[in-house]
Order: C-alpha cells, then structure tokens, then sequence
C-alpha cells in the first residue's frame, strides 16, 4: 500500500484541510468542517471513480445461439413457403417480426445490375518498355548480400 500526499486539485481530496498538530482545529476549521462533512452534497461519480457495466464472460456464447435460433426459425418459415403471414417470433424479442419472407427475396430481385467495365487495352511498344524497366530497376531495394528485391513483391505461390 503507498500513500499519497492530498491533492486539492483531485476532486475525492476535496475539500482538503492542511491540519498541523499544533494547530486549534475546533477554533480554524470547525465550522468548514461540519459543512464539509454533514452538509455538503456528493459529486456523481464519473467515469474515472464509477465501475462501467462489465458483460458476462459467456456474453458471445449467447448472442450466438440466440442468433442460431433466429436463423433456424427462418430457414424453417422458408420451408414452410411463407404460411405464416401473422409473422415471425424471434426469440428474445418484445414481439413478432413482421412482414413477410417473401417481400425480402423481391427486394432482393428489385437491385439494379451493374453492366462490366470495359477492360484496359495491354500496354504495347515504348509504355510496356518503360513499365518493365521501373519493375527491374527503378522499384527495387538491395538487399543483404547484394541481392535485389522489389519493394512490394507480388505474393507467389510455391509448390
């Protein structure tokens, strides 16, 4: 255990009261010390003195087999073709989930497609030089022992 000196800045040290043993502590501070100690309201705690909320340990455990059990009862309204037009009970919910199963696939159907891009023509001639020198010469650091490397090397597969 260490001890620290009284701080007037901190606020839990404060009201501080410099108290030597000579001194008459009824005649100094009696009254600064009835009011500071009876009467005075407590500060709320913030986050530097108030524990936060900590999650149980099995926390993801539960969000998984809840999310589990969601994912079952959809698979299983699918199944169903869509019957239950009153809607979907998911666990651990304050009530159903409505709307149908069906109005999500034709969502997902309402996407527009996007047409492919055109793909750049290969570079030819005096460009494809100038490209193959940067690689070999330009973009490469020398390693220990005199061996050069790229500087970011594309990933090979080896076998």
């Amino acid at each position: 255990m260490r001890f620290e000196e009284p701080d007037p800045r901190n606020r839990w040290d404060s009201p501080c009261f410099t108290i030597a043993p000579e001194d008459d502590l009824i005649e100094r501070y009696g009254e600064a010390l009835i009011e500071a100690l009876i009467f005075k309201k407590g500060t709320k705690p913030h986050t530097a003195t108030h524990k936060s909320v900590v999650t149980p340990s099995n926390y993801l455990h539960d969000m998984d087999k809840t999310l589990g059990d969601i994912v079952a009862r959809i698979i299983e309204s699918q199944k169903d073709n869509f019957s239950d037009h009153d809607g979907l009970v998911v666990p651990r919910s304050r009530g159903k989930v409505h709307g149908s199963l069906a109005r999500a696939g034709k969502v997902k159907g309402q996407t527009p497609k996007v047409e492919k891009q055109e793909k750049r023509k290969k570079k030819t001639g005096r460009a494809k030089k100038r490209i193959i020198y940067n690689r070999r010469f330009v973009n490469v650091v020398a390693g220990f022992g005199g061996k050069k490397r790229q500087m970011n090397p594309a990933p090979t597969s080896s076998k």
